[in-house]
Protein backbone atom coordinates (compact mmCIF):
# COMPACT_ATOMS: atom_id res chain seq x y z
CA UNK A 1 0.00 0.00 0.00
CA UNK A 2 1.19 3.66 -0.99
CA UNK A 3 1.80 6.41 0.95
CA UNK A 4 -0.90 7.89 -0.60
CA UNK A 5 -3.37 5.17 0.45
CA UNK A 6 -2.66 4.81 3.92
CA UNK A 7 -2.65 8.56 4.23
CA UNK A 8 -6.74 8.30 2.53
CA UNK A 9 -7.24 5.40 4.87
CA UNK A 10 -6.40 7.51 7.66
CA UNK A 11 -8.36 10.25 6.68
CA UNK A 12 -11.33 8.21 6.20
CA UNK A 13 -10.71 6.97 9.70
CA UNK A 14 -10.42 10.41 11.20
CA UNK A 15 -13.60 11.55 9.92
CA UNK A 16 -15.37 8.61 10.95
CA UNK A 17 -14.06 9.20 14.66
CA UNK A 18 -14.95 12.62 14.01
CA UNK A 19 -18.50 11.79 13.15
CA UNK A 20 -18.45 9.28 15.95
CA UNK A 21 -17.24 11.59 18.65
CA UNK A 22 -19.85 14.40 18.01
CA UNK A 23 -23.04 12.04 17.98
CA UNK A 24 -21.62 10.40 21.63
CA UNK A 25 -21.06 13.84 22.48
CA UNK A 26 -25.02 14.80 21.83
CA UNK A 27 -25.79 11.80 23.26
CA UNK A 28 -23.89 12.77 26.29
CA UNK A 29 -25.03 15.91 26.25
CA UNK A 30 -28.64 14.44 26.13
CA UNK A 31 -27.90 11.91 28.84
CA UNK A 32 -26.41 14.70 31.38
CA UNK A 33 -29.52 16.64 30.60
CA UNK A 34 -32.12 13.86 31.42
CA UNK A 35 -29.67 13.22 35.13
CA UNK A 36 -29.96 17.45 35.75
CA UNK A 37 -33.97 17.16 35.56
CA UNK A 38 -34.89 14.11 37.01
CA UNK A 39 -32.37 15.69 40.17
CA UNK A 40 -34.09 18.83 40.22
CA UNK A 41 -37.62 16.44 40.00
CA UNK A 42 -36.32 14.38 42.99
CA UNK A 43 -35.77 17.43 45.07
CA UNK A 44 -39.10 19.19 43.98
CA UNK A 45 -40.71 16.15 45.28
CA UNK A 46 -38.80 15.44 48.13
CA UNK A 47 -40.16 19.23 49.55
CA UNK A 48 -43.45 18.80 48.74
CA UNK A 49 -43.58 15.43 51.16
CA UNK A 50 -41.72 17.91 53.50
CA UNK A 51 -44.58 20.11 53.87
CA UNK A 52 -46.87 17.61 53.36
CA UNK A 53 -45.15 16.01 56.80
CA UNK A 54 -46.27 19.66 58.78
CA UNK A 55 -50.00 17.78 59.25
CA UNK A 56 -49.06 14.25 60.31
CA UNK A 57 -49.11 13.22 63.68
CA UNK A 58 -45.58 11.24 63.16
CA UNK A 59 -43.79 14.12 61.71
CA UNK A 60 -40.36 12.33 62.67
CA UNK A 61 -41.05 8.98 60.67
CA UNK A 62 -43.14 10.69 57.73
CA UNK A 63 -39.83 12.91 57.48
CA UNK A 64 -37.59 9.83 57.51
CA UNK A 65 -39.49 8.12 55.10
CA UNK A 66 -39.07 11.40 52.38
CA UNK A 67 -35.12 11.35 52.95
CA UNK A 68 -34.70 7.75 52.26
CA UNK A 69 -37.21 7.94 49.16
CA UNK A 70 -34.83 11.20 47.85
CA UNK A 71 -31.78 9.27 49.13
CA UNK A 72 -32.59 6.46 46.77
CA UNK A 73 -33.05 8.22 43.59
CA UNK A 74 -30.48 10.45 43.88
CA UNK A 75 -28.33 7.38 44.59
CA UNK A 76 -29.78 5.72 41.90
CA UNK A 77 -29.04 9.15 39.40
CA UNK A 78 -25.35 9.31 40.61
CA UNK A 79 -24.82 5.86 39.76
CA UNK A 80 -25.92 6.93 36.05
CA UNK A 81 -23.98 9.89 36.23
CA UNK A 82 -21.08 7.58 36.98
CA UNK A 83 -21.44 5.32 35.00
CA UNK A 84 -21.88 8.08 32.02
CA UNK A 85 -18.25 9.63 33.19
CA UNK A 86 -16.64 6.34 32.97
CA UNK A 87 -17.67 5.60 29.36
CA UNK A 88 -16.41 9.21 28.73
CA UNK A 89 -13.30 8.73 29.93
CA UNK A 90 -12.57 5.14 27.73
CA UNK A 91 -14.14 6.78 25.00
CA UNK A 92 -11.46 10.10 25.14
CA UNK A 93 -8.93 7.17 25.82
CA UNK A 94 -9.29 5.20 22.87
CA UNK A 95 -9.84 8.42 20.74
CA UNK A 96 -6.09 9.43 22.24
CA UNK A 97 -4.78 5.68 21.47
CA UNK A 98 -5.95 6.39 17.83
CA UNK A 99 -4.61 9.65 17.20
CA UNK A 100 -1.23 8.13 18.63
CA UNK A 101 -1.26 5.34 16.67
CA UNK A 102 -2.55 7.70 13.65
CA UNK A 103 0.69 9.66 14.18
CA UNK A 104 2.93 6.61 14.41
CA UNK A 105 1.75 5.29 10.94
CA UNK A 106 2.36 9.05 9.25
CA UNK A 107 5.54 9.35 10.95
CA UNK A 108 6.35 5.43 9.78
CA UNK A 109 4.78 6.51 5.97
CA UNK A 110 6.37 10.05 5.59
CA UNK A 111 10.47 8.59 5.30
CA UNK A 112 9.41 6.51 2.54
CA UNK A 113 7.76 9.21 0.73
CA UNK A 114 10.46 11.87 1.45
CA UNK A 115 13.12 9.99 0.98
CA UNK A 116 15.68 11.28 -1.31
CA UNK A 117 17.32 9.23 -4.47
CA UNK A 118 21.09 8.40 -3.23
CA UNK A 119 23.68 9.93 -5.61
CA UNK A 120 27.11 9.05 -6.29
CA UNK A 121 27.87 12.89 -4.70
CA UNK A 122 29.25 12.31 -1.07
CA UNK A 123 27.64 15.46 1.00
CA UNK A 124 29.97 17.49 2.64
CA UNK A 125 29.43 17.35 6.35
CA UNK A 126 27.97 20.09 7.88
CA UNK A 127 30.64 22.26 9.88
CA UNK A 128 29.04 22.42 13.79
CA UNK A 129 29.22 25.77 16.03
CA UNK A 130 32.11 26.01 18.52
CA UNK A 131 28.86 25.99 21.02
CA UNK A 132 27.81 22.66 20.02
CA UNK A 133 31.56 20.63 20.13
CA UNK A 134 31.32 18.59 23.61
CA UNK A 135 33.34 19.88 26.68
CA UNK A 136 36.56 17.84 27.40
CA UNK A 137 35.91 16.14 30.40
CA UNK A 138 37.88 17.91 33.94
CA UNK A 139 40.82 16.32 34.62
CA UNK A 140 40.89 14.59 37.81
CA UNK A 141 43.47 16.87 39.24
CA UNK A 142 41.06 20.20 38.58
CA UNK A 143 38.01 18.51 40.28
CA UNK A 144 40.02 17.41 43.21
CA UNK A 145 41.59 21.10 43.68
CA UNK A 146 38.00 22.26 42.90
CA UNK A 147 36.60 19.99 45.85
CA UNK A 148 39.52 21.34 48.06
CA UNK A 149 39.14 25.15 47.82
CA UNK A 150 35.06 24.13 48.61
CA UNK A 151 36.10 22.40 51.61
CA UNK A 152 38.53 25.19 52.44
CA UNK A 153 35.52 27.97 52.41
CA UNK A 154 33.45 25.63 54.36
CA UNK A 155 36.28 25.43 57.18
CA UNK A 156 36.64 28.83 56.83
CA UNK A 157 32.94 29.74 57.32
CA UNK A 158 32.55 27.74 60.37
CA UNK A 159 35.58 29.11 61.49
CA UNK A 160 34.51 32.51 61.36
CA UNK A 161 31.15 31.81 62.99
CA UNK A 162 32.61 30.17 65.71
CA UNK A 163 34.97 33.36 66.49
CA UNK A 164 31.51 35.41 66.76
CA UNK A 165 30.38 33.65 68.69
CA UNK A 166 33.22 33.68 71.00
CA UNK A 167 33.34 37.40 70.59
CA UNK A 168 29.59 37.53 71.50
CA UNK A 169 30.08 35.57 74.62
CA UNK A 170 33.37 37.59 75.44
CA UNK A 171 31.29 41.07 75.40
CA UNK A 172 27.84 39.53 77.29
CA UNK A 173 30.62 38.54 79.94
CA UNK A 174 31.84 42.00 80.23
CA UNK A 175 28.60 43.71 80.02
CA UNK A 176 27.31 41.28 83.30
CA UNK A 177 30.55 42.46 85.15
CA UNK A 178 30.54 46.07 84.30
CA UNK A 179 26.40 45.84 85.80
CA UNK A 180 27.62 44.17 88.47
CA UNK A 181 30.42 46.64 89.38
CA UNK A 182 27.96 49.17 89.28
CA UNK A 183 25.41 47.53 91.97
CA UNK A 184 28.21 47.12 94.10
CA UNK A 185 28.19 49.97 96.01
CA UNK A 186 24.93 50.06 96.62
CA UNK A 187 25.05 47.06 98.46
CA UNK A 188 27.48 48.72 100.56
CA UNK A 189 25.20 51.26 101.93
CA UNK A 190 23.33 49.79 104.68
CA UNK A 191 26.59 48.14 106.42
CA UNK A 192 27.63 51.81 106.65
CA UNK A 193 24.36 53.06 108.22
CA UNK A 194 24.55 50.24 110.87
CA UNK A 195 28.08 50.97 112.21
CA UNK A 196 26.87 54.72 112.32
CA UNK A 197 23.96 53.39 114.50
CA UNK A 198 26.78 51.32 116.75
CA UNK A 199 28.43 55.28 117.79
CA UNK A 200 25.23 56.07 118.82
Amino acid sequence: MGPMRIAGTLLIVVVGLMAAAAAAGDDEADQRARIAAQRSAVQSRHSAAVRACDGVFAQTACLDQAKRERRRELGRLGAEQAALDQAVRQRRAAERILRIEEKKQLAAARPAASAPTPTLRTARPVPQPASAAPRPPRPDGVRASAAAAKAAKRQDAAQRRQTEAQDHAEAVRRRNAERAAKRAPAAALPAASAASRALR
